[in-house]
């Protein structure tokens, strides 16, 4: 018999992807995964938004800056999401304006439509 902490990383769930949208391309076996483990379904949604949230402030990832824009992508902070009764970890990425020196995670100002 086989005990659990004998079996790979393969062998106990599907490679997940990154984007969500990479999701719609996956096999079943990647999808009922995700369904099963619906925190990392979660987690994958939250960074999907993080991401397109920053490239609609700073352009796309590795592109030239348009000249009227000063906003940039500069790294990013440890912070940590709920999900249901558990703090999980992510990486929250940083937004500089160029021009005035000032910082925001993720484009705070523009959060705040989402808190009410």
């Amino acid at each position: 018999m086989k005990k659990s902490h004998d079996t790979t990383p393969s062998e106990r769930s599907p490679q997940v992807p990154t984007r969500l949208s990479e999701v719609l391309h996956e096999g079943v076996e990647v999808k009922l995964h995700l369904v099963q483990h619906y925190a990392e379904l979660a987690l994958l949604l939250v960074r999907e938004i993080l991401e397109d949230n920053v490239t609609s402030l700073c352009g796309p990832r590795y592109s030239r800056h348009p000249a009227e824009s000063t906003l940039r992508r500069w790294g990013t902070n440890p912070g940590s999401i709920q999900i249901q009764d558990e703090r999980v970890p992510i990486r929250v990425p940083r937004v500089r304006d160029v021009a005035t020196g000032h910082e925001d995670t993720a484009g705070e100002a523009r959060w705040s439509r989402w808190r009410g």
